[in-house]
C-alpha cells in the first residue's frame, strides 16, 4: 500500500488540497478510479507513479517511501 500521507503532503506544498480531484486531473482517470487509489483499495501503474513523481517533485528517496517501501 502506498503512503499516501507523505504523498499527500507533497500534493499540499504545491497547493493541491482537493487530492482527489487532483490526482484525477493528473492521471487522467476518473475521481472514483483516483478514490480508490487514495485510499490503498487500488494499485498506482508505474505510468501513475512517474506521471506522479514528475508532477509532484519526488526524490528517489521519496519515491521509494510512498510507492516502494510502503507495501
Amino acid at each position: 500500500m502506498a503512503n499516501m500521507n507523505l504523498l499527500k503532503s507533497k500534493m499540499t506544498l504545491l497547493g493541491d488540497t482537493n487530492f482527489v480531484r487532483c490526482m484525477a486531473d493528473a492521471l487522467g482517470i476518473s475521481r472514483g478510479t483516483a478514490s480508490k487509489k487514495l485510499s490503498g483499495s487500488s494499485p498506482f501503474t508505474d505510468i501513475e507513479i512517474s506521471i506522479l513523481t514528475k508532477k509532484y517533485g519526488l526524490s528517489g528517496e521519496e519515491l521509494k517511501e510512498i510507492f516502494v517501501e510502503a507495501d
